[in-house]
Formats: structure tokens, sequence, C-alpha cells
């Protein structure tokens, strides 16, 4: 009986909240969508599918603000009122408030800390992990929280089972000229990067275009037919559609409008040979998402080595040096002046440094000098202390010019859980940069809400004729923030084309 009261409850509990319904747009990312609706039907969340255009109010998950929302056709209605409510509510929902009693009792640590000493005993605030993990955030999903509900009638069909977008080439015949598809899904990501990986040659458009009388904006993957050899012909055709992709084959170089697909437009790609740095100082979980993000999700082969033994390895071997989040200090102490020095020397040479979280704090220290950023705290004359964000989700405007941002829109949200803040890149490009209303989601002191605005997520900046790009925060955080999976890959395969 308590079993079936525990579902039974949750129903009743939705007539005296003001979520009633989640809608997720397949937009522009299809795949991406529907990745995230398989996932909330495997744990039997009942999902359902709108066959006409409707109407609600609701609010926007990424901007919080409120009216009425236009849903297309095809849109995912989640119902709070359905047995799996708790779960799909704690899953979905946009912000989970916290307890008024731990939160007085967390800032009342927090400001005795600040009356304290930097030598003295500090409090637990008593954050035990993060305070936000809303699933539409994590995937990049447009999403709206219904106010009022959708009736569940014969304009929506409910979801069974797995769905995926069909992948596939268009056309029956094979491509004369070339294969193309836009780089905007995560499918469509693992389509290039296993291209890549197994040889192919590809390049990515820069600037939009319209062939085959359909529109393509920037950021459109371009296979080539006679810069590869010819099992290019099948071998799109299987991967297209094992990832669920579609891709057009296209006969000529000419287009319709806009960029020609034989410009300097179109970069060639070129797949590197990239060293990730594990063990000591750096932190395990962290190396781990890297490490299953790029072998098994997206089939980028890479070099893993101890950070001890960086000092006696030949770097010229390697195109690429990703250092994990970790310990910056750490990092300082391992790899010593002369570790240092050699990175700074291959990066001049024409290597890619990618620094991510503690990674990137150690490329804007000011003894390793990788960088025309710093952490906040080092440009204040008293040393402010800057609070731990405990793991919020903030959003951030995008460069859409830099090639890192290509597949992506205006707008990201972001996961933060730490206390490094980054002043902009004077020399180089703010790829990424928190907005003036940063906090989406999650907890954020409030003496720390006027630091975010203006700082930088994402860096970008030549040294000598190589490159260092910088995350202030892990984007593929423990592997379930799948929407900046992209941003990363895009630091990994684009950069050395670029």
């Amino acid at each position: 009986m308590d079993y079936y009261d525990f579902f039974a409850g949750g129903m009743v509990e939705v007539e005296n909240e003001p979520l009633k319904q989640v809608a997720l747009l397949p937009g522009e990312r299809p795949n991406d969508t529907e990745d995230l609706v398989t996932l909330l039907r495997e744990h039997e969340i009942e999902v359902y599918r709108t066959n006409r255009k409707l109407k609600s109010e609701g609010v926007n998950y990424l901007t919080g603000g409120k009216g009425t929302v236009q849903l297309p056709e095809g849109t995912f209605i989640v119902p709070m009122a359905q047995p799996m409510k708790r779960l799909a509510k704690v899953l979905l929902e946009r912000n989970v408030d916290i307890q008024q009693e731990f939160l007085d009792e967390a800032l009342a640590a927090y400001e005795y800390n600040k009356s304290v000493g930097e030598n003295a005993p500090k409090q637990r605030l008593g954050f035990y992990d993060v305070t936000a993990w809303s699933l539409p955030l994590t995937y990049g999903i447009e999403t709206y929280g219904l106010t009022s509900s959708l009736e569940l009638n014969n304009s929506l069909s409910q979801v069974a089972g797995e769905i995926q977008t069909e992948g596939g080439v268009a056309q029956e015949e094979d491509a004369n000229y070339a294969y193309i598809f836009p780089y905007n899904t995560n499918d469509a990501a693992g389509l290039m990067s296993r291209l890549m990986a197994e040889g192919y040659r590809v390049a990515m458009a820069t600037k939009p275009f319209v062939t085959n009388g359909k529109s393509y904006d920037r950021g459109v993957v371009v296979v080539r037919v006679e810069r590869n050899p010819g099992t290019l012909h099948e071998r799109i055709r299987t991967l297209a559609k094992e990832t669920g992709t579609i891709v057009e084959a296209v006969d000529a170089s000419w287009t319709e409008e806009g960029i020609l697909l034989g410009s300097r437009n179109v970069v060639n790609l070129k797949m590197p040979k990239i060293l990730v740095l594990m063990d000591e100082p750096t932190r395990g979980r962290s190396y781990g998402a890297i490490w299953y993000t790029l072998e098994h999700l997206y089939g980028v082969p890479f070099t893993a080595i101890r950070t001890s033994d960086f000092n006696s390895i030949n770097l010229n071997e390697y195109d690429m040096v990703i250092m994990p989040p970790g310990s910056s200090s750490g990092y300082k102490r391992v790899l010593g002046a002369t570790g240092i020095e050699k990175l700074q020397s291959w990066v001049k040479g024409g290597g890619t440094f990618i620094g991510i979280g503690d990674g990137a704090e150690f490329a804007t220290d000011e003894q390793v000098d990788m960088s025309s950023s710093r952490q906040l705290q080092d440009l204040s004359e008293e040393k402010m202390r800057i609070p731990q964000t405990p793991g919020a989700i903030m959003r951030v405007s995008l460069d859409t010019n830099h090639y890192l941002t290509l597949g992506y829109g205006n707008d990201i949200p972001v996961h933060v859980n730490s206390s490094r803040i980054f002043s902009p890149s004077r020399e180089g490009a703010n790829v990424g940069v928190f907005d003036g209303q940063s906090r989406v989601s999650g907890f954020v002191f409030d003496d720390n809400k006027g630091n975010f605005p203006g700082s930088a997520y994402l860096i970008h900046e030549r040294m000598g004729r190589g490159n260092v790009v910088l995350f202030a925060e892990q984007p593929v955080f423990r592997l379930y923030w799948r929407g900046l999976e992209r941003l990363f890959i895009n630091s990994v395969l684009l950069t050395p084309g670029f």
C-alpha cells in the first residue's frame, strides 16, 4: 500500500504546484532531444509527442522569460500528472529549491568564514554536491516549463520505446562532388569524428550557403569525393545510418546562394595526435570523463600519460596536449620550471594546449603565462576571497564568429562548480562570456553574482604559431552534460585546422 501511495501521492501534488508539464522542442537538434526522451523512457517516465502546432503558457528554461509558448509539431511533452511524477520532476524541473533551514545555516557559516582571518579554522558550508542538474539544460535543449496543461487528447500521441531520427544519405545515387551534413547535433559530431578517425579527409564550412534547394547555416561538414578513396560512398552511408545523421549528396561546388563549397571558407580539418595528462595531480573522474567522451562517444584516439612522465617524453610527437581538472599548483610542482618551459616552447612552435578547469588556471598563472587572462582573485590588490559556486547552471553568450562555436547558437547553459572566475583575455578571443543575468539554476552566493558578468568561460589565444584554448569549467562534467560535448570536440578537432 505504501508503494502505491508513493506514486499516487506524486500525481496529487501536481494540483498545487506551478509546473504542470515540460515541453522539449526538437528545434534544429532533434537527435539530442530524442536522446533525452529515450533516457526518460528507459526510466518509465511517460512522454507524449504533439501531432500539430499547439500553444500554452510557460517559462523558458534558459532565459527565465514567461509568456505564451508556441509549440511546433513534434514537440515532446512530459506531464507531471503521472505515476513517475516525482522522478520526472527532480530530473526535469528548471530549479530545485533549497530548504530554507539548510540555506540559513550555510549562509551563517559563510558570513563567519568571511569575518575571520585567512589562516583561521573555517566552518563547513554544508553543500554536499551540486545544486543544479536540470537535464534539459545539461542537454542544451530548448525547453519550457508549462504552467497550464495541454489535454492528452488526439493532438498528442504517447511515445513508446527508443526513438531516433533515421539517418542515411538522402539520395540513392553517389555524390559527384561531396557529402554534406549540418554539424548541430552530437550524432553529427560523432559522424564527423569517426570519418576523421578512419582517415577520411573532412572539411568544415564556416559561412551559410544554399544548395539542392536547402539552406545551411554556418557549421556544415563537407566531405569531398575527389579527396577521399572510393570506399567513402559506402562507408558514409553506413556511418550516417548508425549515427542517425541525415547526409546530402551534392554534385558540384557551386551553390545557389552563399559561399562556394570549394572556397577558402571551407576549412580542411586535421585529426591531431593528442596527449592527455592523467594520474596525480589530475583528478581521476575528470580524466575519465574526457577519456570516455573522446574514445567511446566520438572514436577519437589519444595517448594518456602520467603527469609525472611529462618531462621525459618527446612532445614533438604530438599536436595537442589536454590538461584536465586537477590541481593547478600540483601541475606547476610536477612539471617544474623545466616542464613549463618545455610546454611553452612547444606551443609557440605550433602545438595546441587545451586547459580545462584547473588546467586553465595553470595556464593563466603569472609564472606560467600562457594566457593574458588571469583569475579575478589574483587581480585584486587584497587578493579577494571568491567563494565556491556549488554546482550551479549559468548562462554564457557565445562569439558566433569564432570557429569554436560552429554548430551552436548565441547562448548556452554551462556548469560552474568552483571558485574560478577568469578575467577576459586581453590578447585573444573571449569565445564564451558570462552574460549580465548569468544564473539560470542552482545556488550562487550574493557576493559572487556580480563577479560573473563579463568574465570568461571559454578563451582562445594564439601563442607564437600555436594555440591555447581554456575552459573555465569541465564541459563534459560527469558525462551527463551532453550539450557541451561538441564545444569540447570543436576545441579538439577544429583547432588544428583553423
